[in-house]
């Protein structure tokens, strides 16, 4: 019966997880969620196995790597599950010799990722770097969760109303069954999830923080909170677990009633921003349709374009920076022809709603005014203004805005 149980949870958790915390944006964050399947379908793996197979094995460490490789949302998070496991004697983990095992395909699964990403830092890939700012972002990003959980949500006051009352009922349940011998191994093993929602949720929190990124609850950023959704659900089905615990059945229903209003709320959220993103996604196709690529075609060597356009729509970015709009144009012929992926692009640049932007004729500066300047090499400079269908040559001297 536990068994069932927590096999239903790791299927039930990624199919619940979009509509969890409102995370949308299929499109740009597609990566994000085949990992996020590929390691549920790792963790469901287990369960199906009571042997330490070396065909197991090499599954699950296939499983790990691919989520790994498709993105770091889940890196580490394998450890705790598998502590998990052999704290309640799920799968292969009954004994400390296969718990050892799988502990170790799960270094080495972890190994390959971190092997590749420092390989690709030395080609000079784009890759992230280390924060040394990390114990700060992760304090905050603990600090901020709730709000930011009840921001991407949209009604805080009855967000945090439903979790009141969620928390509340399953704690009271669950101690009242810790008190009885014979409800003992269910509250444990109820307890034993809450742990491991709590510790995905550090090592998620701390995964993003050595990389200096910040959870967010609208827009590209808010794929930050796919790994911290998967944890809160982790939590939210545990405590629903409760349910089950024989007594105070007023509680169980309260209970019931909270989860299901929880549902529905998350399920409104989710309708609500995946409309934002059909709008922004529209303007997007707009904008690229209307890019004068026969005049991006004809700019010299070592040429930039500044894009004047719409920049953000409600909380989302519309194009916010050249490694988004730059591709997206090339992708576009006759200038995605004779050409290898990321190489020949000329750069274009979103001016944004809060930069500044300044051309001495050698070099582009971009300055977040009070905080940081970019500075990018630049022989010509151009402007492209959405509707225009050529692009304005500029002189040096030139300052965005005017």
């Amino acid at each position: 019966m536990y068994r069932n149980l927590v096999a239903d949870l790791a299927v039930i958790s990624w199919m619940a997880m979009p509509w969890m915390l409102g995370v949308t944006a299929w499109p740009t964050m597609a990566q994000t969620l085949v990992a996020q399947i590929l390691f549920t379908e790792a963790a469901r793996l287990l369960l199906t196995h009571e042997q330490c197979t070396s065909s197991l094995m090499i599954r699950f460490a296939a499983l790990l790597a691919g989520s790994y490789l498709t993105y770091e949302a889940f890196y580490f998070q394998a450890f705790p599950l598998i502590l998990f496991y052999a704290l309640c004697q799920l799968g292969p983990t009954k004994t400390r010799r296969d718990t050892a095992a799988l502990l170790a395909i799960a270094s080495c699964a972890q190994a390959i990722p971190i092997a590749f990403n420092r390989y690709a830092a030395r080609a000079g890939a784009p890759t992230k770097a280390f924060s040394s700012q990390w114990t700060i972002v992760f304090v905050s990003n603990l600090r901020h969760l709730p709000e930011t959980l009840e921001t991407s949500v949209g009604n805080q006051a009855l967000w945090r109303g439903l979790l009141i009352g969620l928390a509340s009922s399953g704690v009271i349940l669950l101690l009242h069954g810790l008190g009885k011998v014979s409800h003992r191994p269910l509250c444990s093993r109820i307890l034993a999830l809450l742990g491991l929602s709590f510790a995905t949720l550090l090592i998620a929190t701390f995964t993003y923080a050595i990389a200096g990124y910040g959870f967010a609850p609208f827009g590209i950023e808010s794929r930050t909170l796919f790994s911290a959704s998967w944890s809160f659900t982790i939590g939210i089905f545990a405590l629903l677990f409760c349910i089950i615990v024989p007594g105070f059945w007023m509680l169980r229903a309260g209970l019931l009633f909270s989860v299901l209003c929880l549902i529905a709320l998350l399920t409104f959220a989710q309708h609500r921003q995946v409309d934002d993103w059909a709008t922004v996604w529209k303007q997007e196709r707009a904008i690229i349709a209307a890019a004068p690529v026969e005049e991006i075609r004809r700019c010299p060597l070592d040429s930039s374009i500044l894009y004047v356009g719409p920049f953000q729509y409600k909380h989302i970015v519309v194009f916010g920076a050249s490694w988004e709009i730059t591709p997206a144009v090339f992708s576009r012929k006759p200038l995605s022809e004779n050409r290898r992926p990321y190489q020949g692009l000329t750069s274009l640049f979103p001016v944004g709603d809060s930069y500044t932007w300044a051309w001495d004729g050698t070099t582009l500066s971009m300055e977040l005014p009070g905080y940081w300047v970019l500075k990018f090499p630049a022989k010509h400079l151009y402007v492209w203004k959405l509707g225009a269908r050529i692009l304005e040559n500029v002189q040096p001297g030139y300052r965005w805005p005017l």
